[in-house]
């Protein structure tokens, strides 16, 4: 399967009609915006009557994880959403819901149970990574906001796993849905402008490294952020350092 990745760099304008993304409905689009971005061009401007949907194809065994940066500024007019969804078009299966709600300051995940789910404060004027690992041969999902998982207490732990929900059960447990990553939909809900950008959907075994997630300057070889960045230098006591600004 392809690795996923789209930084909203290549086009400018309308985001639906560009590698797959598409509105859910008339109306329901998106522009790129340079007002923010995470990594240098343009992020999607999600605000009033956007519902904007990415297509994933094919993605029905293994482990997977999906992650992209969003930024709300403050004064966040009405509640906006991040949707991922089992399926799409065919039956409208919901898997992951997750609210970010202005009116009390919070995440608010439904995270797979029948009653109030999980909460974080939502980190305002800055980038914050939105990640969800979903191993679709236990059928299991967890959603991790600024590298904290929202677990539903009241939501039986994996065996294995840990913490999270049942992918085919979706945000309620009753949902039903296929062993399928379907799409991501970005709701805006009405409200004013919650920026997105850097999206990445990748399988276990793919390997990434774009370099964003070092402090310019910092040392590569010593801040492998995450296990699978296993840089060093050659003979190693050559130091590589990042360049670039964010």
């Amino acid at each position: 399967l392809s690795f996923v990745h789209e930084n909203f760099d290549g086009f400018s304008g309308a985001v639906e009609g560009n590698n797959n993304f598409e509105p859910w409905g008339a109306g329901a689009g998106a522009n790129t915006s340079a007002t923010q971005a995470y990594s240098p061009g343009n992020s999607v401007d999600v605000k009033g009557g956007t519902d904007l949907v990415r297509r994933f194809n094919g993605r029905t065994t293994g482990q997977h994880t999906f992650s992209i940066m969003q930024y709300i500024p403050q004064g966040l007019s009405a509640s906006s959403f991040f949707i991922l969804m089992s399926d799409y078009g065919a039956s409208n299966k919901w898997a992951v819901q997750v609210k970010f709600n202005p009116s009390t300051n919070m995440v608010e995940s439904d995270a797979g149970g029948a009653a109030a789910g999980a909460t974080a404060a939502i980190q305002y004027d800055k980038w914050v990574e939105i990640k969800c690992v979903i191993d679709l041969d236990q059928d299991w999902v967890q959603f991790h906001y600024d590298g904290v998982l929202l677990d539903d207490a009241a939501v039986a732990d994996h065996p294995t796993l840990g913490g999270g929900h049942k992918w085919t059960g979706g945000p309620f447990g009753n949902t039903g849905g296929p062993l399928n990553i379907g799409n991501v939909d970005l709701f805006a809900n009405n409200a004013s402008s919650v920026y997105y950008d850097d999206m990445k959907l990748s399988q276990a075994d793919t390997f990434c490294d774009d370099f964003n997630d070092r402090a310019p300057g910092s040392d590569i070889v010593s801040n492998n952020m995450r296990p699978h960045q296993k840089w060093e230098g050659w003979g190693g006591s050559a130091a590589v350092t990042s360049n670039f600004s964010k």
